[in-house]
């Protein structure tokens, strides 16, 4: 994978494979996150308009074949 993401993109990577573990995703799981990228001092250079657009990022990823190694290697 030649695709590369910041620590800030890693970390919401993580958070919403961990929140998409279990197959749904609920509007409280997804309001968490954006507290934590809002508040957060590791996401303060962090744009926060982009959250939805990282989230869905790894969405289309674990929607992929081998979609969860490659989320693993993407942000490790």
């Amino acid at each position: 994978m030649t695709k590369s993401v910041s620590p800030q993109e890693a970390l919401i990577y993580v958070m919403v494979t961990m929140s998409a573990a279990d197959r749904m995703m609920t509007d409280n799981e997804l309001r968490r996150i954006g507290g934590i990228v809002q508040n957060l001092p590791v996401f303060r250079e962090f744009e926060t308009e982009r959250l939805v657009t990282v989230a869905e990022e790894c969405g289309a990823l674990l929607n992929a074949d081998n979609s969860l190694q490659a989320g693993l290697d993407l942000v490790t």
